[in-house]
């Protein structure tokens, strides 16, 4: 990873071995982004990704990540032909499970006077 984007401690991989370790690093950054807007630090991220063997599959790409923060779990899928649109489409739908979570913090950050 390029270090640019943070990650919570501890991020657990589970991987196959088609997976690269570009493409590890892909969804580690991804990851990064999507929790850098949010009020809490992730308790735990778990990111799996695998590469099926069959060469029919429509989709032999997928990704599943598991966010737990405080109080909150969030989990996202994804199936795709190659891993980038797999990790691509695995981070839209955590940003998209994650959204109440970040209009928490923009609710918090606004006060209405009376």
């Amino acid at each position: 990873m390029s270090g640019t984007v943070p990650v919570p401690p501890g991020m657990r991989f589970t991987t196959s071995k088609r997976v690269t370790p570009q493409d590890v690093d892909r969804a580690e950054e991804m990851v990064g982004r999507v929790l850098a807007d949010l009020p809490e630090r992730a308790l735990s991220v778990h990111v799996t990704l695998n590469r099926l063997a069959d060469p029919a599959a429509p989709s032999p790409a997928l990704v599943w990540v598991q966010v737990e923060l405080a109080g909150r779990c969030a989990n996202a899928h994804a199936a795709a032909p190659v891993m980038e649109r797999a990790i691509a489409l695995a981070g839209e739908r955590l940003r998209d499970r994650l959204e109440p979570v970040r209009r928490d913090r923009e609710g918090r950050g606004h006060r209405v006077s009376s």
